[in-house]
């Protein structure tokens, strides 16, 4: 997990590469147990995958994915798309590896632990679950990453 959700709860969770393994069948239990949905990538074209933490694992064979918020805010008032650019894209342009990038502008927002909690929620049951069932991830059928396994 980088970063949390500091804008607040979401119906849906986002696994960025969860598609490539098994491991989306993991979060879908995880979310579904947090009262949620996954959804797809958001920006599939932005190709997150490739340029996040988990393509080192990737790279040598460890299915990974990157947990992160979906985008059906449930705490708002006003149209989805407005609130999203006052809120994450905002962020994103403005905030984003700054000198804003603060705890300062952490607690500016309305409500930023529940989704962050929600967040966190999601990524440890899917932890829990690895753990408990000794599960190992396989890569998805035709994965060019699985050609690396060990």
């Amino acid at each position: 997990m980088d970063g949390m959700n500091i804008w607040g709860p979401t119906t849906d969770s986002v696994g960025i590469g969860s598609e490539r393994s098994t491991l989306g069948d993991i979060l879908a239990r995880a979310a579904r147990e947090e009262g949620q949905r996954v959804a797809p990538d958001p920006a599939p074209e932005q190709g997150l995958f490739f340029r996040s933490d988990q393509l080192p694992f990737a790279r040598k064979g460890v299915p990974a994915m990157k947990i992160t918020h979906g985008f059906s805010f449930t705490n708002h008032e006003q149209d989805i798309d407005e609130y999203l650019n006052a809120t994450v894209w905002d962020y994103n342009r403005n905030v984003y590896h700054q000198p804003l990038d603060t705890y300062e502008y952490l607690h500016k927002q309305g409500d930023p632990y529940s989704g962050a909690e929600q967040e966190f929620k999601v990524g440890a049951r899917v932890l829990f679950d690895l753990l408990v069932r000794g599960f190992s991830p396989k890569w998805m059928p035709g994965e060019p990453f699985a050609r690396f396994r060990a």
